[in-house]
């Protein structure tokens, strides 16, 4: 598909290998986003966008479904009045708790305990700890997780990257982190990540102790300006 998207005129964006880009002098530009055989066009003109649509269709066979509502288990919502589209996984989030029977956890709206910093030193040392602490599924719960934080929710970004240290040696205490992010999603669940709206600075958060991880690297985090959180 690289070569034919490239005879039509579209490059290869270096972030994002799937993600092609046509843009034209006068500034208007579409953007082809493919996974596997699905493809998302958007642009800046609907009319070149759907001309896209027929060029491409005379390279391969596509069917048009219309505005996108669903995207690798991503809700899509615009609001054409407000000039808004808003992302959920709220779909996704309710498959994982499923998943790893935890439909009937409490939910928290506090993600980390900050009184139980996670360290290496919680993890097993005898064997059969080590044993019985490998028949938990938590390096498939980690995983789940870093797909909705990769996705729409980066609020867990952090708790996330912090339990997926422990993969090769979990501790008890690393085990009930992980399930208070799913109890943390739980009652977050139907939060959306809307983009539009206003216009907002970057803003940024460090945490320049570095006491809180093993290794005593200082933390960061950011939220994009062109996005922030709402509840449903």
């Amino acid at each position: 598909m690289q070569l034919a998207l490239g005879e039509l005129g579209f490059k290869q964006t270096e972030a994002d290998h799937a993600v092609f880009l046509k843009t034209w002098r006068n500034g208007e530009r579409v953007i082809l986003a493919v996974h596997v055989d699905d493809c998302l066009a958007t642009g800046s003109n609907q009319a070149l966008v759907n001309k896209a649509k027929e060029r491409v269709n005379g390279k391969y066979k596509m069917t048009d479904l219309g505005p996108c509502k669903w995207l690798l288990g991503i809700k899509i919502e615009r609001d054409l009045e407000n000039h808004t589209t808003s992302l959920s996984q709220h779909a996704y989030i309710e498959s994982i708790l499923a998943r790893f029977n935890f439909d009937d956890v409490k939910p928290l709206l506090m993600l980390i305990d900050p009184n139980i910093p996670l360290t290496k030193a919680q993890s097993p040392l005898i064997l059969a700890e080590i044993a019985k602490m490998r028949n938990v599924p938590y390096r498939e719960a980690v995983g789940s997780l870093m797909y909705a934080s990769m996705g729409m929710r980066p609020d867990v970004t952090f708790a996330t990257s912090t339990v997926a240290q422990f993969l090769e040696n979990l501790g008890v205490a690393h085990w009930e982190a992980v399930k208070r992010i799913f109890r943390y999603l739980k009652g977050t669940k139907e939060m959306r990540l809307v983009y539009g709206d206003e216009e907002r600075d970057l803003q940024g958060w460090v945490d320049a102790d570095g006491t809180s991880q093993d290794h005593r690297r200082v933390q960061t985090s950011k939220m994009s300006a062109m996005a922030r959180f709402r509840g449903m």
